[in-house]
């Protein structure tokens, strides 16, 4: 319930004014304070435009190159529509205050900004469960159904241990205050909330282990592929992307210069000087959310990066590339009349042969999460070296 004392002249005055006072020798900045809008809205649309590419094209490579789905690419769409919805909360917020210091910010607009963050906690816990389903249904997909081992066990294990988290974090979220409205309405004095601080913070914490492990898993089972080093680097880069996603950022101060790091870990280190600096929350408040960008991001490029060279050899070999490539050679004169008379007889010889293929229906590229096993340590090697012909190209 309401505070009974102020009258509805005396809450208007509150909610207009500073949600803090300003540290000594500062004066609060109501109207045009600094922040950080440009740099936020910058990091914002980049990393979403490209993990949305990146799930576009995985749709499009099933869609019209494979011609099969499967579980981990529906999880994956579901957790790209989740993240939209996330997205607008994001941005909701970040045009109320991004990077504004609390005595900068008018109370009205600290409450708005606390009410976006608590449904943002929510939507955050649902969508990185789905990419990170997503994610290990793909490492089951690609290297643990020839035999049910600690491979296979640790991935179904690590669901399972996310889905418990997710769901037991998502509950303690929606109902950690009594009245809910209580977790971002400062007028609320009566009832209580859960300690906010070890919510964040553990989340935090279990997202990074969370992240480690899916990063560590398939290192084995890469590192033992019989392929080249060069490949296995590139295997290991398009599972690995993401997971440890290693983003440049700007941290939003004249004080703190860009730092890389990852994203996961820097999340956790502002929720805990967010707890400790009660008078400045609406400033950390953005900037634990701005590190969930890329740590979303970077997990749906993780989950679709293995598509993309399907897509590359694909268009490497469609009968327009290769009529520009013909046309190409020809602009370039021959050493030597016999070189010539040779590529003039053959040269259209490739090219003709892929345009009667090109459209057969036949996986001449198969990706490695798109086929099923073909038996053994074998078919692992054929599968994924395959998801990395595109780096060789």
């Amino acid at each position: 319930m309401s505070t009974p004392e102020l009258t509805p002249e005396q809450r208007k005055a509150l909610l207009e004014g500073p949600a803090s006072a300003p540290p000594p020798g500062q004066v609060s900045n109501l109207d045009d304070p600094p922040n950080s809008y440009v740099q936020w809205r910058a990091l914002f649309v980049t990393l979403w435009a490209v993990a949305s590419a990146c799930v576009f094209i995985r749709i499009y490579a099933k869609a019209f190159v494979v011609r099969q789905f499967r579980k981990s690419d529906y999880t994956m769409v579901l957790a790209w529509a989740l993240c939209m919805g996330y997205s607008a909360v994001v941005l909701l917020s970040g045009n109320v205050a991004s990077g504004v210091d609390q005595w900068n910010l008018r109370v009205k607009d600290l409450v708005a900004l606390l009410k976006y963050y608590q449904i943002g906690l929510v939507l955050f816990g649902i969508c990185s469960f789905f990419i990170k389903l997503s994610i290990l249904l793909q490492l089951i997909e690609v290297f643990g159904m020839e035999q049910r081992d600690y491979f296979f066990w640790s991935c179904h294990g690590l669901i399972w241990i996310n889905f418990v988290y997710y769901f037991i974090g998502t509950f303690i979220t929606i109902f950690g205050c009594r009245p809910i409205a209580k977790a971002w309405d400062p007028f609320i004095t009566d009832g209580s909330c859960i300690d906010r601080f070890v919510l964040v913070v553990t989340s935090s914490a279990l997202n990074a282990v969370s992240d480690i492990l899916m990063f560590i898993l398939p290192q084995g089972r890469i590192w033992s592929l019989r392929v080249p080093l060069g490949k296995r680097v590139a295997i290991s880069a398009a599972f690995s992307f993401g997971l440890m996603c290693v983003s440049l950022v700007l941290v939003l101060s004249e004080s703190n210069p860009p730092r890389a790091c990852v994203s996961g870990v820097v999340k956790l280190a502002y929720a805990v000087i967010m707890s400790k600096t009660p008078n400045n929350t609406s400033y950390y408040v953005n900037l634990v959310g701005l590190w969930t960008i890329p740590e979303m991001a970077g997990g749906m490029i993780a989950g679709c990066l293995p598509s993309v060279p399907k897509i590359i050899q694909v268009a490497l070999r469609s009968p327009l590339v290769l009529r520009w490539r013909s046309s190409f050679r020809n602009l370039i004169p021959s050493h030597t009349g016999r070189r010539q008379s040779g590529a003039h007889s053959h040269g259209n010889e490739p090219m003709q042969r892929v345009i009667r293929n090109s459209f057969s229906g036949v996986d001449r590229f198969p990706l490695s999460s798109f086929k099923s096993p073909m038996g053994t340590a074998a078919s692992i090697t054929h599968s994924v070296d395959s998801i990395t012909v595109g780096s060789a190209v």
